[in-house]
């Protein structure tokens, strides 16, 4: 074989060779697309004493929800999630049990209080081979708990707001709440109440026929500087005196205590 038509041979193969490399190279770009995206969540700023777990809740589009139970014990660890690349919303609940439904959402039904439930949702870009996401479970739930000064109260206390739970997106979900409070012997009670958006939350004093008295909780609270945007909420205590005419309100943590005149 002479030499010309060695290098005509050696062209050919090269060109063969270059098409199949070309072809396998683009075959493996598309489907890289359709490999789904592995998902790091790192736990290490959930305070496992305060979270002994968080139930994960990952959602994508195309119906994709992924649920994961994560102990405490694993938070030192980063858990690993192949979800879709297409985006995904990751919810973390704790204390949520019977309340999260299919979307990731949760919903306290009329007439029940909130549970004591410790919360993160955040939106995570999945379009790449690896993402990586904190998970910060925090308190989401603010628990009043009020006390009359007469321990033999007569009267129903209701608490009422304009919040029933969280959306698919973590942030409080419009929609009527009511929960209602019967003092015990020595004149307490307590409820728990989502993160809330204005001052729309209402105590009315109830005689089981008839509303006797309704008080501004709501603005009460945001009066004495409580922030309901906070990381975690604070819980908050309430004095009632037996003439309903005066409130006394006390938040956990903070020294001050304050004292509203309420008119008649």
């Amino acid at each position: 074989m002479t030499w010309c038509v060695m290098r005509k041979v050696l062209r050919g193969l090269q060109a063969v060779i270059f098409c199949i490399l070309l072809w396998t190279g683009c075959s493996v770009k598309e489907n890289r697309r359709e490999c789904p995206c592995r998902l790091f969540l790192d736990f290490s700023e959930t305070d496992a004493e305060e979270v002994p777990y968080a139930d994960l809740h990952v959602l994508s589009s195309e119906g994709f929800h992924l649920v994961e139970h994560v102990g405490s014990g694993a938070f030192v660890e980063e858990l690993v999630l192949h979800v879709p690349r297409r985006g995904a919303r990751v919810n973390a609940y704790c204390g949520a049990e019977g309340y999260v439904a299919e979307d990731g959402s949760m919903v306290i039904p009329y007439g029940s209080e909130c549970p004591r439930v410790y919360m993160h949702s955040s939106y995570v870009e999945t379009d790449c081979e690896a993402a990586f996401e904190k998970v910060r479970v925090r308190k989401n739930h603010c628990l009043i708990t009020v006390h009359v000064e007469e321990a033999d109260f007569p009267y129903v206390l209701d608490v009422r707001g304009e919040v029933c739970g969280y959306g698919a997106d973590g942030r409080p979900a419009g929609g009527a709440f009511l929960f209602a409070m019967r003092p015990d012997d020595k004149g307490a009670c307590s409820v728990s109440v989502p993160r809330q958006v204005d001052n729309s939350l209402w105590l009315d004093v109830d005689d089981g026929t008839d509303v006797l008295k309704t008080f501004a909780l709501g603005e009460y609270v945001t009066a004495s500087g409580y922030d309901w945007s906070a990381e975690s909420l604070d819980d908050i205590t309430i004095g009632l005196d037996y003439s309903l005419s005066h409130v006394t309100l006390k938040i956990e943590g903070w020294e001050k205590e304050l004292h509203f005149d309420v008119e008649i």
